[in-house]
């Protein structure tokens, strides 16, 4: 299996991710419950990871692309440049996600050691 094949497999990770990660995490906050945010939290730290090696694979996957008959140039480029800007965006949400994540396994310990 080269890059190509991990790029195609991988790609669709971080949009599907994210977005169950931010379900997850809206019934968390809805219904308060610390471990469902955490786990929202996982999520969207592994969509962030699934960009990450989506973008990396890409080069790759644009090598072999390109040299299809029906393949424009510009499409390539286009998808691309959506993919830096999708790969900042669940790098920085994956980030905050690890923060959050740690803020709250301190709140919850916190809470639990107070009862």
């Amino acid at each position: 299996m080269d890059q190509t094949h991990i790029h195609l497999l991988i790609t669709h990770l971080p949009i599907f991710g994210s977005i169950l990660g931010g379900l997850v995490l809206a019934y968390g906050l809805w219904v308060k419950s610390n471990h469902t945010k955490i786990a929202s939290y996982i999520l969207l730290i592994i969509s962030a990871m699934g960009a990450g090696i989506s973008y990396l694979t890409g080069e790759e996957a644009e090598e072999t692309v390109e040299r299809l008959q029906g393949v424009s140039e510009s499409i390539i480029k286009q998808h691309e440049d959506f993919a830096l800007y999708a790969l900042i965006g669940l790098g920085i949400t994956g980030f905050f996600s690890l923060i959050s994540m740690y803020l709250t396994a301190i709140n919850s310990l916190l809470t639990e050691r107070q009862r």
